[in-house]
């Protein structure tokens, strides 16, 4: 039910039961007093009413969507992901080799101590030794490139 409803039923049940209660000794008086309670507690009950259909209005208001920040990786997962810009090609004997370079991957990648050293090779080209890790065997290792 309507709070409004229910209180105006509960301030109509306690003006009659005032009014027909009506003692020999009391005066005009008395009757003024009770009747300016009775209007004090009727103006507190439509208050209240008031006040938590106010609390209501505002307590089914849709929230707005706040921009969902995406959750930084967990460690074991991000010491799995190489950085793509250490993917070199070099030629070596006429033909192309792909190779993450160690010098790159040590400028940034944390965790190059913990590569697999099965993985390490030594390339020889026209300008010198070069040093790195295979891709298709870090790959089977579970690794993976960013990007």
């Amino acid at each position: 039910m309507s709070h409004k409803f229910i209180a105006a039923i509960a301030a109509t049940a306690v003006a009659i039961s005032m009014m027909g209660a009506n003692p020999s000794f009391a005066g005009n008086r008395d009757r003024d007093k009770a009747l300016l309670g009775l209007a004090g507690i009727v103006m507190l009950g439509v208050a209240i009413s008031e006040a938590s259909k106010n609390d209501r209005r505002y307590a089914h208001q849709p929230q707005r969507a706040q921009p969902v920040k995406p959750r930084p990786l967990p460690q074991n997962l991000r010491k799995k992901m190489l950085p793509r810009e250490c993917l070199r090609t070099v030629n070596t004997r006429g033909q192309s080799t792909r190779f993450l370079g160690r010098g790159c991957l040590q400028n940034k990648y944390r965790w190059v101590g913990q590569l697999p050293r099965a993985c390490s090779v030594k390339l020889w080209t026209n300008r010198g030794q070069r040093f790195g890790y295979a891709p298709a065997c870090l790959r089977q290792h579970g690794y993976r490139l960013n990007g």
